[in-house]
C-alpha cells in the first residue's frame, strides 16, 4: 500500500512538472513584444517568431524589407490563405494609401503551408519611389498565420519616414 501511495505521488509530481514547465514555455513563445529600433524600424516577437519591418531610403526610393524568422527550438507552422505572404503599402501624413505593393499583383486562390526550421527566415523585399518630401508612413504586413488558418497572425508593423 505505500509503494502505492509513492508511485500515485510520483505521478502527480511528474504531471506537476510538465504542466508547469508547458505553461512557462508558452508564455515565452507568446510574449508580445513590440518596440521600435532607434534608426532602424519596427519588431514583433511572439509565438516563438520574430517579425521586422525595415525601412531603408536611397535618395526618393523606399527600400521596404519585412523578415520573419523562428526564434523557437522546434519548427512553427505557417499557414497562408491564397500565395501571397506578405503585403506593404506607403501613407501619406494624412493617412491616405499612396501605394500598395500587392496591387498589380495576382495570387494563387490555394491554401499554402510553409514550416519554419529553428531559427530559420524568410524575407520580402519591395521598392517604392516617393513623389516628393514629406512624412511617409510604411505599414507591413505578415499574412501567415501561425498553426493553422483559424491561428493567429503578427500584428501589422509600422515605421515613419521624413524625406526631404
Amino acid at each position: 500500500m505505500a509503494l502505492s501511495n509513492k508511485a500515485v505521488a510520483l505521478v502527480l509530481m511528474a504531471i506537476s512538472l510538465i504542466a508547469a514547465s508547458v505553461s512557462i514555455g508558452w508564455l515565452s513563445l507568446n510574449s508580445l513584444v513590440g518596440e521600435e529600433r532607434a534608426g532602424a524600424g519596427m519588431t514583433w516577437e511572439g509565438f516563438g517568431l520574430r517579425l521586422e519591418l525595415d525601412v531603408a531610403l536611397e535618395e526618393r526610393t523606399l527600400i521596404i524589407e519585412m523578415a520573419v524568422k523562428n526564434l523557437a527550438s522546434e519548427p512553427v507552422a505557417l499557414v497562408f490563405r491564397t500565395s501571397q505572404m506578405w503585403d506593404t503599402e506607403v501613407r501619406d501624413a494624412e493617412g491616405h494609401v499612396l501605394w500598395r505593393w500587392s496591387a498589380d499583383k495576382v495570387f494563387l486562390q490555394a491554401v499554402q503551408y510553409r514550416e519554419l526550421a529553428p531559427g530559420e527566415d524568410m524575407t520580402f523585399q519591395a521598392k517604392w519611389e516617393a513623389p516628393g518630401n514629406g512624412r511617409y508612413e510604411v505599414v507591413g504586413y505578415f499574412l501567415g498565420h501561425i498553426g493553422d488558418l483559424s491561428g493567429p497572425r503578427p500584428p501589422p508593423l509600422v515605421h515613419h519616414v521624413e524625406i526631404s
